[in-house]
């Protein structure tokens, strides 16, 4: 599990880190209105992740 630091980028798997992500793409989503979508497909996707297992997915996304 990694951030975006540069001596990662040598590791030719790697995981992302959900708090760094939603960070990341919350600073992007100043820049655009694509951003802003990223954004928040990004949090139905975690919310998704995380609710119940009874919960569709679809209703969530």
């Amino acid at each position: 599990m990694c951030d975006w630091y540069v001596v990662y980028g040598s590791l030719k798997v790697r995981q992302r880190c959900w708090a760094h992500m939603l960070r990341k793409s919350k600073v992007l989503a100043k820049g655009g209105s694509r951003e802003v979508v990223l954004h928040e497909k990004l949090q139905k996707l975690l919310h998704a992740k995380l609710a119940p297992p009874d919960q569709k997915i679809r209703d969530i996304l």
